[in-house]
């Protein structure tokens, strides 16, 4: 039996024969495939992914076009993402379900607003009920207060 250990962010996963660190980052990146990968299983659209493409984490080529995903763990400004867009881009922000990534995101709203086809799915991968909830900035701003916020 093969016994390992592996740290995902400040948590360390104990087994047998050898250790395998592993950042955040890489953990949410595979989270994130899964998931995309899963989500795909009935349209079957998906024609490839590809990793570290152009400054995105993942690019999925979708028989309609693609979509690119930025993965941050811990967002520090809505800069990190929207120096890489154009208001067309099909982009999906992923960050780990945390109050400081919220109060980024709420902070910076306005700057996320101006792209119609972006997502941001805050993702907990070691949860084993909630795994996510994702919002569209661009809609869910049509139909809130801004003073909710």
């Amino acid at each position: 039996m093969l016994r390992f250990s592996i740290l995902v962010g400040e948590k360390l996963i104990k087994g047998q024969n050898s250790e395998i660190a592993m950042s955040a980052l890489d953990e949410l990146t595979d989270w994130t495939e899964n998931y995309i990968k899963n989500k795909d299983l009935l349209t079957k659209s998906i024609t490839s992914i590809q990793r570290s493409q152009g400054g995105w984490n993942l690019v999925v080529i979708r028989d309609l076009g693609l979509q690119e995903f930025l993965i941050m763990p811990h967002l520090e400004s809505a800069e990190q993402l929207t120096s890489k867009m154009q208001p067309d881009t099909n982009a999906c922000l992923v960050v780990l379900n945390t109050k400081a990534n919220l109060d980024v995101i709420v902070k910076q709203w306005s700057s996320f607003v101006k792209f119609p086809k972006l997502c941001i799915i805050f993702a907990n991968p070691n949860s084993n009920t909630e795994k996510r909830w994702i919002i569209v900035p661009y809609a869910h701003d049509k139909i809130t207060e801004r003073r909710l916020l």
